[in-house]
């Protein structure tokens, strides 16, 4: 975002994107116009970029550009001048250390992004968080220094003076520039691009979610499956018991029918005998009827 910064001061306009997944990479390098892109380093030999295309390895300080566009790479002495320019604005204290700054090896442990602005710190066991931000070195003074970037970009790009192109005997040309149709298709292409990687990104958090969905669809699915299943036990275990008690019931039914037929019956009995006991004791115990009769008593 730094190199973006100093380069649009000069008029620059292009695409520039930190941090690219590598499936992407493809799709952005294939941009017809200018462009700054960060890859991881995982994805540094997942695609293949044009021959005019700058590669910048920030792990191993390694640079390569197969076929710079013609006027570009400067001589011996025009960088020993720009790189004084640029080591003027860093100070004295700064050192010539072309590896990875600490500042970032801190900021990336292992790879993986930590905001420099949400470190947090906690001081004594009782104290609450304080967040601690890493300072940036003493010899850093960034107005100072994007002011030596822009006047080196200024001097390379200048228009050279009449002596130099009286010298060249008419070799220099002036940096091809788009018309503004080809402005526009180029930026067309760049939305088009956009438009698709954000809808693909898009459409792959909708899958996610729907697959997180439908897995827990699918929990609750086979956990009310295993319930219905228990469900289903218990029922075939209360059909059986109702089935025998069914049975035991009819049983006990056929046993107090029997039981109140042979109660009628003895009903029926009791009755009849209670009949014959009555007829007897007016037999006995009529006198009345004995003497009328006039049989001996």
């Amino acid at each position: 975002m730094t190199i973006k910064y100093i380069v649009e001061l000069r008029g620059w306009n292009g695409i520039a994107l930190p941090s690219v997944h590598a499936r992407d990479a493809k799709i952005y390098v294939d941009d017809p116009g200018p462009y700054i892109i960060g890859f991881p380093t995982e994805a540094r030999y997942a695609v293949r970029p044009p021959s005019e295309v700058c590669i910048v390895d920030l792990d191993i300080n390694y640079l390569n550009c197969a076929t710079p566009p013609s006027g570009v790479v400067s001589s011996k002495q025009q960088r020993d001048k720009y790189r004084q320019i640029i080591l003027a604005a860093f100070g004295p204290i700064y050192h010539s250390d072309h590896g990875v700054p600490s500042e970032l090896k801190e900021a990336f442990p292992a790879g993986r992004f930590r905001p420099i602005c949400k470190i947090q710190a906690k001081r004594g066991a009782a104290s609450t968080a304080v967040a601690d931000m890493i300072k940036a070195p003493e010899w850093w003074h960034s107005t100072r220094i994007i002011q030596a970037f822009d006047q080196v970009l200024q001097d390379k790009f200048k228009k050279p003076s009449l002596f130099k192109r009286i010298s060249s005997f008419g070799s220099y040309k002036r940096p091809p520039q788009l018309s503004s149709a080809e402005q526009l298709i180029q930026l067309s292409i760049r939305k088009r691009a956009t438009a698709f990687v954000d809808a693909r990104d898009d459409l792959e958090t909708k899958i996610g979610r729907l697959s997180r969905r439908l897995n827990f669809l699918m929990t609750e699915s086979d956990l009310w499956r295993d319930k219905f299943v228990t469900f289903e036990q218990y029922a075939e275990k209360l059909s059986l018991e109702a089935q025998e008690l069914r049975a035991k019931v009819n049983k006990e039914q056929r046993e107090a029918k029997r039981l109140s037929g042979i109660v009628t019956t003895a009903n029926g009995e009791k009755v009849k005998l209670q009949t014959r006991m009555s007829f007897s004791s007016v037999i006995l115990l009529s006198p009345r009827y004995i003497l009328s009769c006039g049989l001996p008593c």
